[in-house]
């Protein structure tokens, strides 16, 4: 009768169990080989695979099988130089240094637009009259980050409060002054 396993997330540490670890190893480098020999079908790539373990008794697991078609492919992979070599290849190290730096940009890119959002929320409020006036310690540095919106203070004659525009769009509302803003870029 076939033992029936349930798929879950597989705790990866060293297996102590001797006998338990010998054959998750030979069960485990003959999938690996079969993984790379249907890249390569599937995928039109070259490729080989050589798996030798800490078991002497053991032959290690080759792929392709043929002698020369192997040694091709290595020939191959030899003739690239050192440099585009490394150029793909990755290390625990740089592969965390890349994914900091994805991070880095993306968190910076949603505070950007976290700022602008933030920005275009007080603006909207001062416009609708939910908000009485808007002060500099309420935009807070918000005006001051590099991005293109710029706030421009407007005392309007008729009222006592200063309107606060931006250059997203805001137009007449309310009789209040609109100048057409200010593009910070520009």
């Amino acid at each position: 009768m076939a033992r029936i396993m349930r798929k879950g997330k597989l705790l990866l540490a060293y297996i102590k169990d001797r006998r338990a670890r010998r054959v998750s190893y030979r069960h485990r480098s003959k999938g690996f080989v079969k993984l790379v020999s249907e890249l390569c079908i599937l995928c039109g790539a070259d490729g080989c695979a050589i798996v030798c373990g800490p078991y002497p008794d053991l032959k290690p697991q080759a792929w392709p099988t043929d002698q020369p078609e192997m040694q091709h492919v290595l020939m191959k992979f030899n003739s690239i130089s050192l440099e585009e070599r490394h150029m793909k290849m990755l290390n625990h190290r740089s592969f965390l240094n890349n994914q900091i730096t994805k991070l880095d940009d993306k968190s910076q890119k949603q505070e950007r637009e976290n700022r602008n959002e933030e920005l275009s929320k007080i603006v909207r409020q001062a416009l609708n009259g939910k908000r009485s006036a808007v002060n500099r310690t309420d935009l807070g540095d918000l005006n001051n980050t590099g991005n293109s919106t710029a706030i421009i203070m407007i005392p309007n004659p008729s009222t006592n409060y200063t309107r606060s525009y931006a250059n997203r769009g805001y137009g007449m509302d309310n009789g209040f002054e609109f100048n057409g803003g200010v593009n910070a870029e520009s």
